[in-house]
């Protein structure tokens, strides 16, 4: 297919593309969501937050389905559920995530467990059940890491944020060696500190200053400064690529 592409087609990556994103009810998701739609694809969303995600897919013309990445049970009639809706999937965004801000040493296991179940355990659990809805005609998966997978950011203490975000590093290579066969592309994108809601909260403003300072373009994200990757991720124009990381954070590891 790499010579046979039109203009036009390179104009519109993903129009006509069918591609579920989880974690679309706000931030990152929402944005690609977002983006894909504008672009033509035909996009089902997924989020625990039922209210809020069919509202962002009532806005957008598109699909809602709650699903807790967390629970098998739930992930797989999801899949299946998005697949049938859309007459199969050529994409996927595994984009839920949460963050946790503890010191190591009074975190419980619970909590460390719990975020490594949404951020890691969920990522692994979508993919595996897309799995079968791409490998026919094969397609593209898009795994949200962070700059997190490679340093260690400062000064919030996130050590169970950091390790699942590396691990989703790991995980999205591995997964791409295992189903190149298959046609199935498996990348992932790694933003740096991104002006999502929750980075937007009273909670969190307050560290603005320096996350930007600490920057070398001297500002955070904005979430349109993101989204071309994943296009990029999910389109045939990225036919060749597979297994790698692409880190999108202003510089700040870099320095």
């Amino acid at each position: 297919m790499s010579g046979s592409r039109s203009v036009a087609d390179r104009s519109r990556p993903v129009d006509g593309k069918r591609v579920v994103v989880t974690g679309a009810a706000s931030g990152i998701g929402k944005g690609v969501a977002t983006a894909l739609v504008q672009g033509g694809a035909r996009v089902v969303l997924l989020d625990r937050n039922v209210d809020a995600v069919t509202a962002v897919a009532d806005e957008l013309g598109a699909t809602a389905i709650g699903c807790d990445v967390t629970d098998e049970d739930q992930v797989r009639a999801a899949m299946r559920g998005a697949a049938e809706h859309l007459g199969g999937l050529d994409g996927a965004v595994n984009n839920a995530g949460i963050v946790l801000n503890e010191p190591a040493e009074s975190m419980s296991l619970v909590d460390f467990n719990r975020v490594i179940a949404v951020n890691l355990t969920g990522v692994f659990l979508c993919a595996r059940e897309q799995f079968p809805f791409l490998a026919d005609g094969g397609g593209s998966i898009v795994n949200t890491a962070s700059m997190c997978a490679g340093i260690v950011v400062r000064p919030q203490p996130q050590v169970s944020y950091n390790a699942s975000k590396s691990a989703v590093v790991g995980l999205t290579r591995s997964l791409a060696a295992e189903w190149a066969d298959r046609n199935i592309r498996v990348n992932s994108v790694s933003p740096g500190y991104t002006l999502t809601e929750l980075v937007r909260s009273p909670e969190l403003a307050p560290q603005h200053e320096q996350w930007s300072s600490l920057t070398p373009m001297k500002r955070l994200a904005d979430i349109d400064d993101l989204v071309g990757a994943y296009l990029f991720l999910l389109s045939d124009q990225a036919g060749f690529m597979t297994g790698q990381d692409i880190v999108i954070d202003g510089g700040y590891t870099v320095w």
